[in-house]
């Protein structure tokens, strides 16, 4: 066989120059396992950069160029190139992918910013064990912005954190009870003066009142006349409306470690129960659950998937009450914020405001009621007559005085700030 020198030389050639090329620049040029370090970017809904991959002599890095913004819901990715936490991780499929694509999610960054800013402020200011403030577009379920503290990627309370919602639990006994018209805008339940005595236990309100309308019962936040709607209905139907609403399942949204949170069935309940669920005892919710269930008043009476990935379509679970009913209890939530309501505070100037507090004993880890820890909330929604926002905000022990530890005057002040700041907004 004829020897081919020639032909040898120009294979070495060009297998030199390629290694000579190679060795000119970063390994993300060349090679699968440099191609599997580089991920999508993912950007808001408005193509503003959230996260990228980068090339340096090193490899590819991970660049999040709003550094502290959104870490719970964007997440990170390891030095693998493997997504870990957030967004990173639930959609670790489709960043990895050739070529890298753009990931477009519903959260609008100047929106963010807004609740980021209010969340630094209240941390600074009530120094609580954490903070959660969502604000959703009620219509379509979309997840507009999300923070929480503490500010790890690890840990996005939004979605795993169970706690007892208190007072802002009640719209949906108020819905049920209007749904099933047990009650309607006239009808008058005697709230006792403030206590009442049932099955050998004593349910209190902050404040004595006797016969009040559904709305006031609202407004005023009596325990007592949520309690007495309760017991009109049997059982299994409450635990219905409980449920319907959304409590006790997975919203669904595309974000990881989301808690069910916890809805014991009638079997499980003794004969103080429901009227304590009435009231927020009893259940255990998470934040992203409460802010759908507002969506649900807010929107006409339909529970929302939320909606992270811009891309996804809007999905309708279930309605839940009746166009009417969801609009009596959005006009009634218009007192809470009024002065005879518990939270004028969370009053935004020039816009209408409906909501709803929330004040509950915090739940220690041995398992009992705190006598000076609470997790205060406001939930609420603006502009009233045709809402654009839904936006909840819960404060885990503040570090507070106790007899100024309230909803109406811990959260609904950061409620209030938020809505404010979006309103100005052009």
């Amino acid at each position: 066989m004829k020897k081919r020198p020639a032909l040898y030389l120009l294979v070495a050639f060009f297998i030199g120059n390629f290694i000579g090329i190679v060795a000119c620049y970063p390994p993300t040029i060349f090679g699968s396992h440099a191609w599997a370090h580089r991920r999508g970017t993912i950007v808001d809904r408005n193509g503003k950069t959230l996260a990228e991959s980068v090339d340096s002599r090193d490899g590819t890095a991970r660049f999040y160029p709003e550094e502290g913004v959104l870490n719970q819901v964007i997440g990170r990715a390891n030095e693998g190139g493997t997504g870990v936490d957030g967004i990173e991780k639930t959609q670790d499929a489709t960043l990895i992918s050739f070529p890298p694509k753009e990931l477009y999610l519903t959260i609008d960054l100047s929106l963010q910013k807004i609740l980021e800013e209010s969340v630094n402020k209240a941390c600074e200011t009530l120094s609580p064990k954490g903070i959660v403030a969502i604000l959703v577009a009620p219509k379509t379920g979309e997840i507009l912005a999300m923070a929480s503290r503490p500010n790890t990627t690890e840990t996005n309370k939004a979605v795993t954190w169970m706690y007892e919602p208190g007072s802002t639990f009640k719209i949906v006994v108020a819905a049920a009870a209007l749904n099933e018209r047990f009650v309607d805008k006239d009808t008058k339940i005697n709230c006792e003066q403030g206590s009442l005595n049932y099955a050998g236990k004593t349910i209190k309100d902050h404040q004595p009142c006797g016969d009040l309308t559904v709305g006031e019962i609202l407004m005023k936040s009596s325990n007592i006349g949520s309690a007495k709607m309760a017991l009109m209905m049997k059982d299994p139907l409450f635990y219905d409306y409980v449920r319907r609403f959304g409590f006790g399942e997975c919203s669904g949204i595309d974000l990881p470690n989301e808690t069910a949170g916890i809805v014991n069935p009638p079997s499980r309940w003794d004969e103080i129960t429901k009227t304590r669920m009435a009231f927020g005892q009893s259940v255990a919710v998470s934040p992203i659950q409460l802010a759908m269930a507002y969506c649900a008043i807010a929107n006409g009476g339909l529970l929302m998937k939320p909606k992270i990935l811009l891309d996804d379509k809007p999905v309708e679970v279930r309605r839940v009450c009746s166009e009417d009913t969801a609009k009596f209890v959005r006009e009634a939530l218009k007192g809470t914020v009024s002065d005879q309501g518990t939270a004028p505070s969370a009053r935004v100037d020039g816009v209408t405001v409906g909501g709803k507090t929330g004040t509950a004993q915090a739940i220690m880890p041995d398992g009992h009621y705190s006598e000076d820890k609470f997790v205060t909330s406001f939930a609420g929604f603006f502009p009233v007559e045709d809402p654009k926002y839904v936006c909840v905000v819960i404060v885990d022990q503040a570090n507070i005085p106790s007899e100024n530890n309230y909803g109406g005057l811990v959260a609904a002040p950061i409620f209030s700030e938020i809505a404010g700041n979006i309103s100005k907004l052009k």
